[in-house]
């Protein structure tokens, strides 16, 4: 991963949020300080979904520090957000898919 990129990470149990994080920097050791992103979102195919596009870095946050790591599937990059599991993967520049929280998968 490389300062200036963009992770996205997509989550949810009833319904699919979609949250996106800047890499604002890459210490010597590898591991990169993240920060999170507002999103913009727009209609999307129907009523119940919203294309989802990042915004600007929240301000105010302090960045945090992530273990880059590397699936053992098909070699991406990726942070941990959670200790339950949630991840980041860089972002592939498509607007990604959200559904409305009210009406689910």
């Amino acid at each position: 991963m490389n300062a200036g990129q963009i992770l996205i990470s997509r989550w949810g149990y009833d319904h699919t949020n979609v949250d996106f994080h800047k890499v604002v920097s890459v210490t010597k050791s590898g591991r990169v300080r993240i920060a999170p992103m507002t999103s913009d979102h727009y209609a999307g195919p129907n009523e119940q979904t919203m294309r989802c596009l990042p915004g600007d870095v929240v301000e105010g946050f302090k960045p945090v520090l992530r273990k880059v790591q590397t699936c053992e599937f098909d070699g991406d990059e990726f942070v941990k957000l959670a200790r339950w599991g949630r991840t980041a993967f860089v972002w592939d520049g498509e607007a990604a898919l959200a559904t409305d929280s009210r009406h689910g998968h």
